[in-house]
Formats: C-alpha cells, structure tokens, sequence
C-alpha cells in the first residue's frame, strides 16, 4: 500500500473510530431513543441496547485483544471473526429476546430485530466470501434508522457511510469488494426495516 500524507491518515483513523459499529450504534440509538420518547422511556431503550449489546461486545473483544486471540479491537483477521460473530450474534438475539418479553414498542424490538439478521448475514459472508466490513454494514444500516425521523439526518449518514468505507479502505483494513458488501448488506437490510416499520412516531 502507497504511503499516504499523515494528514489523510490522521482523518481516516478518526472517521474509522467514529464509524465504529459500537460507537456509532450506541449514538444513533441514544439519538433515535430522544427523537421517539420521553427521557425515562428513551432511557430505557438506549439502556437495553448498550447494556446488553455495546458493553458486553467492548468487553469481550478487549479481553480477546489483551489475551493475543484477535490481532485487534476490530477483529481484523478474518479467521477470527468467528468467536466475535457468535458472541456478538449472541447478544443482539438475548436484547431481541428482552425486547420481546418486556412488550417494548415494536419499532425498537423491529429495528435490533433487523440488525441480529443482518449479521447473522455478516457471518455467513465472512465464512464463505470475504470478511465483509462491519464499517460499512453497520453504518449504512444506521442511515436508514435515522432517515426514518429525519430524511435530511439520513442522507447526511449515507454520505458519511461512504466516507467510513473509504477511510476503512485507505488504512488497509479492508478491500474495495468487502467495503462493498458490507454496504449492499446495510443498504438491504435499512430498506427492508423502513418496510416493515409501523407508522413514525416510535423508536427503532
């Protein structure tokens, strides 16, 4: 790889630590929890998904890290990816699961719905194709989430989806074709949840 202007490193290092899924997917569900309902209900769910689904996956990779079982944070090495998808499959099935059993709105229990089957997805690719980037999956993914209250928000994020796939893409960590998938995959399935989501006005 061609070495790039530490300028453009720097900005690509930072638009990859603010796409990452746990990051990004913790502010938009903060975000969306505002947008929907009153602090004690947003509370609530915003809790349920960094509770059971962002702390837990930060934890767990980590540790992995630290004991020299993934290369890095990210997972980076594709044969890895298989304990992380299970752990990480694991915990957005137990928050689905909580959602369900606790009668939350059905939007909220929708929206992480999609995203447990997103990456189920995700894993089978990462097992037969290439190890498509969670980057991109998840942030297009979440640009559908936000479009759903806010159309201008949501063409923000798919812009700003672009530019994580692309800083993923100068810093090596992935190639163009598994940038690509992860975003078919996010685009497929936002669009599949705008379908199926009820009237607006509840969370995701």
């Amino acid at each position: 790889m061609k070495t790039l202007p530490p300028v453009l490193v720097r900005l690509a290092r930072f638009f990859s630590v603010l796409g990452h899924p746990l990051l990004l997917g913790s502010l938009v569900a903060v975000f969306l929890s505002l947008q929907a309902f009153g602090v004690r209900q947003a509370l609530i769910a915003a809790g349920i998904v960094i509770g059971i689904i962002t702390l837990p996956v930060t934890l767990w990779n980590l540790r992995k890290t630290r004991k020299g079982e993934y290369s890095n944070f990210d997972v980076s090495v594709r044969t890895q990816r298989t304990s992380f998808y299970v752990f990480l499959i694991g915990a957005f099935a137990l928050a689905t699961a909580i959602l369900v059993l606790t009668h939350q709105p059905r939007a909220l229990t929708l929206g992480v719905g999609f995203a447990l089957g997103m990456m189920v997805v995700c894993f089978a690719v990462n097992a037969f194709l290439v190890k498509t980037s969670l980057h991109s999956a998840t942030a297009f993914f979440l640009s559908f989430t936000v479009m759903y209250y806010r159309v201008d928000l949501g063409v923000g994020m798919l812009v700003f989806s672009a530019v994580v796939g692309i800083s993923r893409l100068l810093l090596g960590r992935h190639t163009l074709r598994e940038i690509c998938s992860g975003m078919v995959i996010g685009v497929a399935t936002g669009i599949g949840l705008l379908c199926a989501l009820p009237a607006r006005g509840q969370i995701l």
